[in-house]
């Protein structure tokens, strides 16, 4: 370096080449952008928790409530916008700051899951019988317990409340 200053008689200017250069190496990595948007299903619906993430990091955000984000990424990034039922998308941003995005839904990966009392599988895989019992049908009476309620709504079913949970009871 004291090589390189004795060749140049005027160090100041590269005092001031050097701190110039610095500036312009933080303002460039700085460079960020505010990116926001709303994401919407093909019915207009405003999808919740849809995760949006710039392509190649671990940084990203999800919708809120709205279907609204807000995220801070370089103008050159690219968006990946990712939601489980749904055929996910990578947009560039290319300068932009709104964004509003319709996620279509894919058909592929939906399928019935039915849950039962341990565990969920898809219904295609239920070996047993199922029956639904529809909210309309529980609140068409007035109950005091769970057991009230379901009793006589799916066919074959007997609920039992006052067992007492000892083998061989009622």
């Amino acid at each position: 370096m004291n090589y390189l200053f004795k060749k140049i008689k005027n160090t100041n200017s590269v005092l001031g080449l050097i701190f110039l250069f610095l500036c312009m190496a933080c303002m460039s990595a700085s460079a960020q952008q505010n990116v926001r948007g709303n994401i919407s299903d093909t019915n207009g619906e405003s999808l919740i928790g849809v995760t949006v993430i710039i392509q190649g990091t671990t940084i990203g955000t999800t919708t809120d409530i709205d279907g609204n984000f807000n995220l801070s990424a370089p103008p050159d990034a690219v968006l990946e916008v990712s939601s489980m039922g749904f055929v996910s998308q990578t947009l560039p941003v290319n300068g932009q700051t709104n964004f509003n995005i319709t996620l279509a839904e894919d058909a592929k990966i939906l399928d019935e899951v039915v849950v039962i009392g341990y565990g969920s599988v898809k219904k295609s895989d239920v070996t047993g019988s199922v029956s639904s019992v529809k909210a309309e049908e529980i609140q068409a009476f007035p109950v005091l317990n769970a057991g009230q309620a379901l009793q006589g709504c799916a066919a074959g079913v007997a609920v039992q409340t006052q067992n007492g949970g000892e083998p061989g009871a009622d």
